[in-house]
């Protein structure tokens, strides 16, 4: 499938049932002889050992501008191999899709600290994982603080994102003036805090908020 792709493409590897072991031959001749633009990597069964042996190959790739990992296993390990390569000047990721993979608290640690510094990332999809409000205060802080480039934000079908995120929210979408889309569908949210949140929404141009 890899060598009927063309150099600096799009490669589709979701749904091949790929595991950490074959991590090394995506690794070899997906990224570093393909130099693909974009890996798919959708419901397999990579952990955080396959994530390491993608994320070390990250300086062999001078194109690689969308990764995504959805519905893998790579947990909060995985997070802080992506993480440490990611937090370099010279990264190029845009795109960075990590939902549905037990990502907690301590993996948003790791991201947040990386957003501080990383000047590429775009979007960043962390959906259906087991962030809490004290995750969303760690990104908020990281991106109304230290980031300039993140435009696109997904935290839906976070069921443990609560109320208790939304004056962070709310100061993070005043102070911060990249970020363009944040979604929050089916997290914990009151009708009363959604009021907040889409009020504060209004107030900013060409912003988009979905619950």
């Amino acid at each position: 499938m890899i060598e009927k792709c063309q150099i600096g493409s799009e490669i589709n590897l979701n749904e091949q049932n790929l595991t950490d072991q074959d991590m090394n031959i995506v690794v070899q001749k997906a990224i570093i002889n393909k130099q693909c633009k974009q890996l798919l990597l959708e419901n397999n069964k990579i952990t955080s050992q396959g994530v390491l042996t993608i994320a070390n190959a990250f300086n062999s790739n001078n194109n690689l501008e969308v990764l995504i990992l959805f519905h893998n296993q790579i947990s909060d390990l995985g997070v802080q191999h992506l993480s440490k390569s990611l937090s370099t000047n010279n990264s190029i990721l845009k795109t960075l899709g990590l939902g549905s993979n037990d990502i907690t608290d301590n993996g948003i640690r790791y991201l947040a600290e990386m957003i501080k510094i990383n000047q590429s990332l775009i979007v960043l999809g962390l959906v259906f994982n087991q962030i809490t409000d004290q995750g969303v205060r760690l990104l908020a802080d990281a991106i109304y603080h230290s980031n300039t480039n993140l435009q696109v934000l997904h935290l839906s079908k976070n069921k443990s994102i609560t109320d208790g995120s939304v004056n962070t929210l709310i100061e993070m979408l005043k102070r911060n003036h990249s970020l363009k889309e944040l979604w929050m569908q089916n997290c914990n949210l009151s009708e009363n805090a959604k009021q907040r949140l889409r009020q504060i929404s209004r107030s900013k141009n060409n912003f988009r908020l979905e619950f």
